[in-house]
């Protein structure tokens, strides 16, 4: 969560908890549109020595909820034996659902813990073909 590598693994470190439970401060704003996730202080904010990691497990905390629901319409008109007509539509994040991106995890980050951007907006599609 420091945004350093010093296990040499690849992967982001993890952080040491300096004091508390950051598991209880995970939450999501009430406009829903900034996730914070656990609380700075609650980390230490040294970096750990190239080899070692910290006491938090991977996976430790989840980013804010994701719900999509895509939707098509599709209606074939027969005009004569070898020929048709194809409406359709499509609907991507139907609803509309504001759906965050996973917050900044670096903890000497200004943004740590905040989401600072979203997926896409609702899209609508409209398409026709002619098959003969």
């Amino acid at each position: 969560m420091n945004g350093v590598d010093r296990q040499g693994t690849g992967l982001s470190a993890r952080a040491s908890f300096a004091n508390g439970n950051a598991f209880a401060t995970n939450q999501t704003s009430a406009n829903a549109r900034v996730y914070t996730g656990p609380d700075r202080s609650l980390f230490a904010s040294t970096v750990p020595l190239d080899g070692l990691q910290g006491t938090v497990g991977r996976s430790a905390f989840r980013g804010p909820r994701f719900a999509n629901f895509d939707f098509s319409l599709i209606k074939r008109i027969p005009i004569n034996e070898r020929m048709r007509f194809t409406i359709r539509a499509d609907f991507f994040n139907m609803f509309n659902k504001v759906n965050l991106a996973i917050p900044v995890s670096d903890v000497t980050s200004a943004n740590f813990g905040l989401s600072t951007a979203a997926g896409p907006a609702r899209i609508i599609q409209f398409a026709g073909r002619f098959d003969f």
